[in-house]
C-alpha cells in the first residue's frame, strides 16, 4: 500500500496522524481476524458451523473464542 506522507508541523497534526494510524491498525486487525476465520473455516468446516450456531443461539461475539465448542 502506497501512502502519501504528510509533514507534521504542529501538535494538532501529530494528534490527527495518531488517530489515523490507530484507525488503520483497527481496520488491519479486523481484516486479519476475518482472514484467519476464513482459513479456519476452510480447514475445518465444523468450526464455521459451530461459530454460526453460537451466533444464532447466543448472539454475536458472546464467547471469547467466537466458537461454540473448543478444539
Amino acid at each position: 500500500m502506497t501512502e502519501i506522507k504528510t509533514k507534521i508541523s504542529s501538535y494538532e497534526d501529530l494528534m490527527v496522524e495518531k488517530d489515523r494510524l490507530r484507525a488503520s491498525i483497527k481496520y488491519s486487525k479486523a481484516n486479519i481476524s476475518g482472514s484467519i476465520d476464513g482459513i479456519k473455516d476452510e480447514l475445518n468446516p465444523f468450526t464455521g458451523i459451530s461459530r454460526k450456531a453460537g451466533e444464532l443461539f447466543f448472539g454475536r461475539n458472546s464467547q471469547p473464542s467466537g466458537e461454540l465448542w473448543s478444539n
